[in-house]
């Protein structure tokens, strides 16, 4: 058996693989960890075997809407007039990013039609959007 120097091993190419989905793995982690730092009471909804919703991909985006009337978008907080005032920042990032889904984690002390514009925002843009719910409790609306 010949001993060629530009062989790789299939031990050290797996080991490459490894740290590399260990390095990804770990960046991902960090970004839904700071999406979900963000405290927002979800509606509670009866999970269905059925109707399951698609998961987010890489390119959908996360916006949270707090107690406190203020919007957090992929965990970074948007600039905003009033409370509950729907941010033309918002808007205008929803124009440039053009992400294909839009997943809104809406507290329950929200006013309906503060969750209502910004669907209709999302419409207006082409944007599909997914209201989350907490379905880790069980119980009904």
């Amino acid at each position: 058996m010949e001993n060629n120097s530009a062989m790789i091993s299939f031990g050290d190419l797996m080991s490459i693989l490894l740290a590399c989905f260990m390095l990804v793995s770990a960046l991902l982690a960090t970004k839904v960890a700071q999406e979900f730092s963000t405290k927002v009471q979800l509606l509670e909804k009866q999970a269905s075997a059925t109707a399951q919703a698609d998961s987010p991909g890489e390119s959908s985006l996360f916006l949270s809407v707090t107690k406190a009337g203020r919007y957090v978008l992929e965990g970074k907080s948007l600039k905003q007039k009033k409370e509950f005032a729907v941010p033309s920042l918002l808007v205008n990032v929803l124009k440039q990013l053009n992400p294909p889904n839009l997943y809104i984690r809406g507290d329950k002390g929200v006013p309906y039609g503060t969750v209502l514009s910004v669907l209709m925002d999302c419409r207006a843009l082409g944007i599909r959007t997914a209201l989350s719910v907490d379905t880790s409790s069980g119980g009904g609306l």
